[in-house]
């Protein structure tokens, strides 16, 4: 054993001898290289392990005459950059054996030697077709810049290859929004009949998966190959991963952390499974500008602070696990804001001094807290709804309208709308003077609260242009079932309202022709002298064939308005015209 010992021992002393090339500092390495052809640096690092990453990672990539005239040149070359790691600084190589018809090849490599940091190209050619220098070199800071290309007889080819193929020399912006309308299936296919297309489908920076795309099998191998094999940064990613199981969301993951590192700025996850996808880690640190999610758990790291650049923001039944820390949002650019069924929304605040949108669908089990929303003063556009009476407090909406002097357009259901008609609501603000739209769910005339909460509105609203009425669809219209019917529409408040002066269209959706509803139609029509348009939807689910619309009784109604024309959309999508404004049967 002992001289076994001292001959392993000696054997690594001779070892660490024979192999001191090995232990030279990294640029030493690069110097030898360099020295070699790439045949036979490439060999050294396929034999020699150590030497493995000095070959990948080799800042200077010249190409000798002799190596550029093997083929297929543009594969290898290609296949050389893809798999290089670091900065590539100094490039040269000779493309006279490239035809003209592969140039498009030439300028993939070029995209991605603009991307890893070049500062001296060499290009030789010695062929009649001319290399045209793709835009993207020109905003490299290059120090060195060599070219040597003889162009005989080329002006008359470029005429006519022009003529032949004008799609092929459109903008690179103008061939992204050409491939933007295809399925992913068809630009894929385009790519590969056509060689000047081919880079425009792996640089694309707007990935859009369809619903049918995503229904493919495995979706998981699919697009994980298609980012892999992407050039440059992806800013749009949207995908389906309903048919993912939960076993696979490891997969997603991966999806994920490459484009975080491909500088992604809008992100949407439809998912419509009951498996919830977590949102990684690696997402909360991208400087995102629009993020949609849905069935996804929305839990950020302790460190998170928000979007900073985000402007749209839209979670359907995404579960929100917010700590202390975590539930203070900071999105100083946020415009549009969309919350459908989620959970742990009224844990979260909110800062958002740009906010002009904003849509709530709250669950029956959550309180839908707007208190910290009282201080945006530029929203435009607001939308409550409700899928049960759910509220466990009241909401003070007067107070909340105060403070949106700038709303345009308002919508809510039924409950949130009979807020007004309580006792804790009965001052509203002096004139929504902004308001031009409004639009109320499930609206029942058959509810006394409702229709005070909808006069309440139509008194402080004096620009008022379109009405938006969607009615329950619930009842049936039944003969002599409604008696004596109060009509509200005829005191003298009413007769007083003088505010619908400006209201040009009138839509109302589910209607049965009850009394209460034709009093109200009566009272807009004899209300506003610039209404211009009515449609009516009659709600055929719910009135029988005997007790259709009465037409002659609503076209016989006293008019302010000598242009207005009325649309009663009928059972099987028919519709009908007022004969005053045109004798007209459409479908």
């Amino acid at each position: 054993m002992n001289m076994i010992c001292r001959n392993i021992k000696r054997r690594n002393v001779e070892g660490e001898k024979l192999d001191r090339l090995s232990n030279l500092p990294i640029n030493v390495k690069y110097r030898i290289q360099q020295q070699l052809s790439v045949e036979e640096a490439a060999r050294m690092s396929v034999l020699s392990t150590p030497w493995r990453h000095v070959w990948a990672s080799n800042p200077k990539l010249v190409f000798s005459p002799q190596f550029c005239q093997r083929k297929p040149l543009t594969d290898v070359i290609y296949t050389i950059l893809l798999q290089h790691c670091g900065d590539i600084k100094t490039f040269s190589v000779n493309i006279s054996s490239i035809p003209y018809s592969q140039h498009s090849v030439i300028d993939q490599w070029m995209l991605i030697l603009s991307r890893n940091g070049v500062t001296d190209l060499t290009l030789q050619n010695q062929s009649n077709a001319l290399y045209k220098l793709p835009s993207c070199i020109y905003d490299r800071e290059l120090e060195g810049l060599k070219m040597n290309m003889i162009c005989r007889n080329i002006k008359r080819r470029n005429v006519e290859g022009e003529k032949l193929d004008r799609l092929s020399n459109l903008p690179i912006n103008v061939k992204y929004r050409i491939q933007q309308q295809l399925s992913v299936e068809e630009a894929a296919r385009m790519s590969v009949l056509s060689t000047p297309w081919r880079h425009v489908w792996a640089s694309n920076p707007k990935l859009v998966f369809s619903p049918q795309f995503c229904q493919r099998k495995p979706l998981t191998d699919v697009i994980y190959t298609i980012l892999l094999q992407h050039c440059g940064d992806i800013k749009t990613f949207s995908v389906n991963i309903s048919s993912i199981p939960y076993s696979q969301h490891s997969v997603i993951d991966q999806w994920m952390l490459i484009l975080s590192r491909n500088g992604v700025t809008d992100l949407t996850l439809q998912n419509q499974s009951n498996a919830l996808y977590k949102l990684p880690s690696c997402i909360y640190d991208r400087e995102l500008e629009g993020l949609r999610l849905s069935n996804c758990i929305f839990k950020p790291p302790c460190d998170f602070r928000g979007f900073h650049k985000l402007k749209n923001l839209t979670l359907h039944q995404v579960v929100l696990e917010l700590n202390d820390v975590t539930s203070f949002l900071w999105m100083p650019y946020l415009v549009t804001l969309q919350v459908r069924a989620c959970s742990g929304f009224p844990d979260s605040k909110i800062y958002a001094p740009r906010l002009s949108e904003i849509f709530f669908l709250t669950k029956r089990t959550e309180n839908l807290e707007l208190g910290h929303f009282m201080d945006f003063r530029k929203l435009k556009t607001v939308m409550l709804i409700s899928s049960k009476q759910n509220q466990d407090k009241t909401m003070n909406l007067t107070y909340l309208l105060k403070c949106w002097p700038e709303i345009h357009k308002f919508a809510l259901d039924s409950y949130y709308l009979k807020s007004f008609a309580t006792e804790a609501e009965r001052l509203l603000p002096a004139y929504l003077n902004r308001l031009n739209a409004l639009t109320l769910f499930e609206f029942d005339f058959a509810d006394e609260d409702q229709i005070s909460s909808l006069l309440r509105m139509l008194r402080v609203s004096p620009n008022l242009d379109l009405l938006h009425l969607v009615l329950s669809s619930k009842k049936k219209k039944t003969d002599g079932m409604e008696g004596n019917v109060i009509n509200h529409f005829e005191e003298s408040a009413c007769r007083t309202l003088g505010v619908l002066h400006k209201l040009q269209r009138l839509m109302i959706k589910n209607f049965h022709g009850s009394k209460m509803e034709m009093f109200f139609v009566k009272f807009i029509f004899a209300s506003a002298p610039l209404l211009l348009k009515t449609v009516i939807h009659e709600d055929a689910e719910s009135v029988d064939e005997s007790q259709s619309l009465n037409i002659s009784e609503l076209l016989g109604f006293p008019r302010a308005s000598p242009k207005l024309k009325m649309h009663v959309n009928r059972r099987a999508n028919r519709s009908m015209l007022a004969p005053d404004a045109s004798s007209h049967v459409g479908g």
